[in-house]
């Protein structure tokens, strides 16, 4: 987060999932697997929308379905104080935006990991439990005791469920 190109337009989830597909096409990659963060799994989500051929197996860790309370809890359990201005605020801006019904996912075929700290406070992790029920191929992983910052708390069982999750026989 905060490394996107900050231009006059404001950031939109369509947008920022868009520079993913323009950024494959422009170095020729057809299909790849994927691996999201909190904001990040959000556009896999959109890919899954919109382009579900773009994407190979999937990863969603600590993602949404509604990401209307993000800010708030942003607010109040942020490890940082939050940027006043830049890119990350403009990101911080969208937070609020997304919100999907799961049923859209049930005709994905795609292999789907969820992986989600049981004590995020930032999103809830029963985001990950209900769109588990929507996927049709689908993992669901949860740490006990890690936050939001699963992946930089236990990076190496973090590493290591994904790993398993990516080289698993179809």
């Amino acid at each position: 987060m905060g490394y996107s190109t900050d231009t006059d337009k404001p950031f939109t989830y369509e947008m920022l999932s868009e520079d993913v597909v323009a950024f494959m096409d422009a170095i020729e990659l057809k299909k790849a697997h994927m691996l999201g963060y909190s904001m990040g799994t959000i556009f896999i989500q959109y890919l899954f929308m919109h382009y579900p051929e773009r994407v190979d197996r999937a990863i969603l860790n600590a993602t949404a379905i509604n990401t209307s309370m993000t800010l708030e809890n942003l607010n109040s359990h942020a490890n940082a104080e939050l940027p006043k201005e830049g890119p990350v605020k403009k990101q911080l801006d969208i937070v609020v935006d997304w919100e999907v019904n799961p049923e859209l996912f049930k005709d994905i075929k795609n292999e789907v990991l969820l992986i989600h700290g049981r004590a995020d406070n930032i999103l809830d992790p029963n985001n990950s439990l209900i769109l588990a029920s929507a996927f049709e191929n689908c993992w669901l992983v949860f740490f006990r005791g890690n936050t939001h910052y699963l992946i930089f708390e236990n990076p190496v069982d973090f590493a290591y469920v994904c790993l398993d999750f990516l080289k698993h026989r179809r």
